[in-house]
C-alpha cells in the first residue's frame, strides 16, 4: 500500500494551533465566569430556531465567508448589543440573556402580527 500527498507539519505549527485552542478555552471560561452562554445554548434553552436571529437582525451570513473560517455568520450592529464572539465562538453576554430573548419574542410576535394583518 502506498501513501501519496503526505503533508508534513513542523513543531511550529503544532505549537500555534496548540496556543489558538488554549486561549479559546481561556476565553471561554472567562464568558463563563461573567455568567455568559453559548449561543447555542440559548437557542436551545429558550427555544429560539437559529434562524429567528437572522430574520431579526442579531446575525448575518458574510458576505464573502472565509474558506478558513469555521462559522459563515457574523454580528450585526444590533447584535453586538448582546452578543460577543471570538475564536469563532458566538457567546450571549450573561446581563443580557433576558433582553435578547425578550427582544427575539416580540420580533416573533410583530412578525405575526403582521402576517396576519396582510392575511385579513
Amino acid at each position: 500500500m502506498s501513501v501519496s500527498n503526505v503533508e508534513t507539519i513542523d513543531i511550529e505549527q503544532v505549537n500555534i494551533s496548540a496556543c489558538f485552542f488554549e486561549k479559546r478555552d481561556l476565553w471561554k471560561n472567562k464568558q463563563l465566569k461573567r455568567g455568559s452562554k453559548p449561543l447555542f445554548d440559548f437557542c436551545l434553552d429558550f427555544g429560539i430556531r437559529f434562524e429567528d436571529l437572522i430574520e431579526a437582525g442579531i446575525i448575518e451570513r458574510k458576505e464573502t465567508p472565509d474558506n478558513t473560517a469555521l462559522s459563515d455568520y457574523q454580528i450585526t450592529a444590533k447584535g453586538n448589543e448582546y452578543l460577543v464572539a471570538e475564536y469563532e465562538s458566538f457567546w450571549v453576554v450573561g446581563s443580557k440573556l433576558e433582553a435578547l430573548d425578550d427582544f427575539i419574542e416580540q420580533y416573533i410576535h410583530d412578525m405575526l402580527v403582521g402576517r396576519i394583518a396582510v392575511a385579513s
